[in-house]
């Protein structure tokens, strides 16, 4: 499942944050769960250049028999963007 959304706060900054969940059942009786909320944030200099971020959390939880295991990553990314 993947929701997104997006809000224009001015005509060059904008906010978009979604939220991933995925769920799977393996044949082996293993079950993992990830949900991973997004946030990005864009702001647009020129016409073809802009600044994007985006930070974000995953976190995993898989259980196979009695052995459980829960893991979390957080992330972050800058960049640039020039449209050609």
């Amino acid at each position: 499942m993947y929701i997104y959304s997006r809000a224009n706060f001015t005509e060059k900054l904008s906010l978009d944050g979604s939220v991933q969940v995925y769920r799977q059942n393996f044949d082996s009786g293993t079950v993992m769960t990830r949900v991973m909320p997004t946030l990005r944030v864009a702001y647009q200099f020129r016409q073809e250049l802009s600044f994007d971020m985006d930070v974000g959390l995953e976190t995993s939880h898989s259980e196979s028999g009695t052995q459980v295991t829960d893991t979390q990553r957080k992330f972050f990314s800058l960049g640039f963007r020039k449209d050609f």
